[in-house]
């Protein structure tokens, strides 16, 4: 599943770590259930956060399948899959886990090789050229047909089946805990995903204020 993900320095993470530890002593102090606390809007907001979140993710697997399916009648053609002879050819091989024979190769490398090759002052032979032109005219007539097809873009899909719950953590975030209730209420949104932005400064800022009224 897609996730929004944000840079998380080790002074943050560390203090959240400490702040974790605080509040569990707070709640061993002062037990505080939502229901009674001056926190109660923001553990139900917290609680509708997981609802999105589920709802997210069923939708997120079901574009996730229509996407295979899709794939599926649109594989890559021939002409852009790697072969034995392009190695030879000094071709770039595909990336990762699929630098084997038959993955198709990807047209930015291609391209990228072929500035770099412009730049040296390098010149390409002519069964070179003629594999590279292959090659580029496969994607094009491979893209052609996913566009004729209405391919949608699946990732802005996905970034709206998740966006009711990125726009009501960001609610979340920047309404102020006054009670360990409120604290624990955005932990739980913290331990579920930790990539969410924000989500331990907001905590950190909410402890002092929770400890005072301890």
């Amino acid at each position: 599943m897609p996730k929004h993900e944000t840079s998380r320095s080790g002074g943050v993470t560390g203090g959240l770590a400490a702040g974790t530890a605080i509040a569990a002593t707070v709640v061993a102090t002062r037990a505080a259930a939502c229901a009674t606390s001056n926190d109660t809007e923001l553990c139900a907001l917290v609680d509708r956060w997981f609802e999105l979140r589920r709802a997210g993710e069923a939708e997120v697997a079901r574009i996730n399948a229509e996407q295979e399916a899709f794939e599926q009648r649109f594989p890559p053609p021939d002409a852009i899959r790697f072969r034995p002879e392009d190695a030879k050819l000094g071709l770039p091989r595909p990336r990762g886990d699929n630098s084997h024979y038959t993955a198709p190769i990807d047209q930015c490398d291609l391209a990228n090789a072929l500035q770099r090759a412009a730049g040296i002052g390098s010149i390409w032979a002519t069964s070179q050229m003629a594999r590279i032109a292959e090659i580029f005219a496969g994607y094009n007539a491979w893209r052609h047909g996913r566009r004729t097809a209405a391919e949608p873009d699946w990732s802005d899909l996905c970034d709206a089946a998740l966006r009711p719950m990125f726009d009501l953590e960001k609610q979340i975030i920047a309404i102020r805990a006054t009670t360990a209730a409120g604290v624990l209420a955005k932990l739980r949104i913290w331990q579920e995903d930790y990539y969410a932005e924000g989500m331990d400064e907001s905590i950190l800022e909410d402890l002092p204020g929770v400890l005072v009224a301890v």
